[in-house]
């Protein structure tokens, strides 16, 4: 195995990005904790302190809108990795399929990534079997999925599934289909 790639640069799109750089928005997002979670704090906390050494460019926008633009300006050299983790539960039925439709237009030109962490409700052009989402017992079971496109062929896949704030994650194997 070699070297994992190199991230060339790495952009989120939110209609009210936080930036945690700024104490004051820092402490508006610690503030959405719910109380007595302490151990919650302590992983938001290092998490902002990771995101704030190198931190990302935030763009404000609409992922239904805004996606495919940022995923076409970037350089052919560079293979873009859109992902989303618990935000396609917030974007309509219609928007999210905007944006695969979106994405699979540009997956027909050029290699791309669409990595999910998401309810399968809200990720259906995944095709989660029954079988991986029956179960758990122990939260709202969220899959982890791969939409891929390399020389115009597009892969779909369902790696894992997992408890929704990474508590447990189960490793699934032969869920996959090409189209």
């Amino acid at each position: 195995m070699g070297p994992p790639p190199v991230v060339a640069a790495r952009t989120g799109v939110d209609p009210s990005p936080v930036d945690i750089t700024d104490p004051v928005q820092r402490r508006w997002l610690q503030a959405c904790i719910w109380p007595g979670m302490p151990q919650r704090r302590a992983l938001l906390d290092a998490a902002m302190d990771l995101v704030a050494r190198t931190p990302p460019s935030l763009v404000r926008g609409d992922a239904v809108t805004d996606v495919a633009p940022l995923v076409r300006a970037q350089p052919d050299e560079v293979v873009p990795v859109v992902v989303s983790t618990w935000a396609m539960a917030y974007i309509s039925a219609a928007g999210r399929q905007s944006i695969v439709d979106a994405l699979d237009e540009i997956g027909a030109d050029r290699d791309l990534s669409l990595v999910t962490l998401e309810e399968p409700r809200f990720t259906p052009w995944l095709g989660v079997p029954e079988a991986v989402v029956a179960g758990s017992g122990d939260g709202t079971v969220t899959v982890l999925g791969l939409r891929s496109w390399r020389n115009g062929q597009c892969t779909t896949r369902v790696l894992a599934r997992c408890h929704p704030h990474g508590r447990w994650m189960q490793w699934l194997a032969g869920h996959g289909t090409s189209t």
